[in-house]
């Protein structure tokens, strides 16, 4: 019987991966649409290529495409959210349309395969347009197939069936 992919989110890992793109771009900072752009295409990728995502954030379909529920509280600057990386304050900040990291991210907690997604995200969204990223992110099958504000299961962003299938019976036991 085949069970539905979840996986149980890295929370310390998403500020890192914040954190690592907000750091290559820091000068010129970078705004939250691209951002969280970047951050899907690079979990997707990842769960692609490596059968896992790289921060097991749980996505929804929204008016302007797919959006890492967690991670999207963290930019928010949320108290509760604070709380799952158990840290006082945010190690970034936002001066009303772009942010930038206040500290550098730990490369102890992204491993090779990570950094390697992430660059790929970064490839993919960075220093597009707004109506680029809307027309890109909605071409997306996980976002069209997916109800509007519904969570987007893993199993509509996986591209290869055996990766799906073997996830549908591990994923509950894979380390984010």
């Amino acid at each position: 019987m085949s069970k539905n992919i979840e996986f149980k989110m890295n929370y310390q890992k998403a500020i890192e991966v914040i954190l690592y793109i907000l750091n290559k771009y820091n000068k010129e900072g970078t705004n939250m649409y691209n951002l969280i752009k970047m951050i899907f295409a690079a979990d997707k990728y990842h769960l692609n290529k490596y059968a896992r995502p790289v921060t097991g954030d749980c996505y929804i379909r929204m008016q302007y495409g797919t959006v890492p529920s967690t991670i999207l509280d963290y930019l928010k600057f949320s108290e509760l959210t604070l709380q799952s990386i158990d840290d006082k304050e945010y190690p970034f900040k936002n001066d009303g349309h772009k942010f930038y990291a206040t500290r550098t991210y730990n490369n102890d907690l992204l491993s090779e395969s990570d950094i390697e997604a992430i660059e790929y995200g970064i490839k993919e969204y960075y220093g597009l347009s707004f109506a680029d990223v809307e027309s890109k992110n909605h071409k997306e099958k996980c976002w069209i197939n997916t109800s509007p504000n519904a969570v987007i299961s893993f199993e509509s962003m996986i591209d290869n069936h055996d990766v799906c299938e073997y996830l549908k019976e591990n994923s509950c036991c894979i380390v984010i």
